[in-house]
């Protein structure tokens, strides 16, 4: 269960305790624990830049609807590679940009849970809480690994949750295949460089 509308309003600050409490529950959702696996797995394969892995997450992700299930794919498919062709080579991907991600998809017609809607709406709020509070120290995903980390230390039988030992296999052929992935971007970025320049030039000249 996550609170679905966690604005400023609904945030109170202890100053004394230094604790913080979120207020009026009345809006709130859940996300199942295969949505949960499925999200984590979207996650991890945006940051290893892994474009097989975002849309096999995305499609589990998103439920049968009205559109047919080979359109669908494809729709995913062109989304999730030019997204990840687009993300610049210094910029270090993570949960927030999954989101992103999500919201093209969205857009562009791919049925996607109310909860998992709601799941990106709250994240992006509460990024927006700590951009306003300018507090460069921290990030969503740096909350969300601390909270992760801290559940796997309190038992045991949650390390890894909820990810299973395949999604791990997954995910260390995804490490593997990184350093190859950010090599072909660096060599495209170097090679498109003179095509630019060049381009820019003839537009100065005009």
């Amino acid at each position: 269960m996550f609170h679905a509308d966690p604005h400023a309003g609904n945030l109170l600050y202890d100053r004394r305790r230094r604790e913080l409490t979120i207020l009026d529950w009345a809006l709130t959702e859940h996300l199942s624990r295969p949505q949960r696996r499925h999200l984590a797995m979207l996650f991890l394969a945006i940051v290893l830049r892994d474009p097989v892995g975002a849309c096999s997450a995305i499609e589990e992700l998103s439920p049968a609807g009205r559109t047919r299930k080979q359109t669908k794919t494809r729709i995913i498919r062109d989304i999730v590679y030019r997204f990840l062709d687009e993300l610049p080579l210094k910029r270090a991907p993570g949960a927030m940009t999954a989101m992103s991600l999500l919201q093209r998809i969205a857009f562009e017609g791919v049925r996607l849970p109310a909860s998992l809607v709601m799941f990106r709406k709250a994240l992006f709020t509460l990024d927006g809480i700590l951009h306003d509070i300018n507090a460069p120290d921290f990030s969503m995903e740096s909350v969300m690994l601390r909270h992760i980390l801290r559940n796997w230390k309190g038992s045991w039988k949650n390390i890894g949750s909820p990810l299973s030992l395949g999604d791990w296999a997954r995910i260390q052929c995804g490490v593997l295949l990184l350093p190859g992935r950010l090599w072909v971007k660096g060599v495209e970025a170097l090679l498109e460089r003179p095509a630019a320049a060049a381009a820019s030039r003839s537009a100065t000249t005009t």
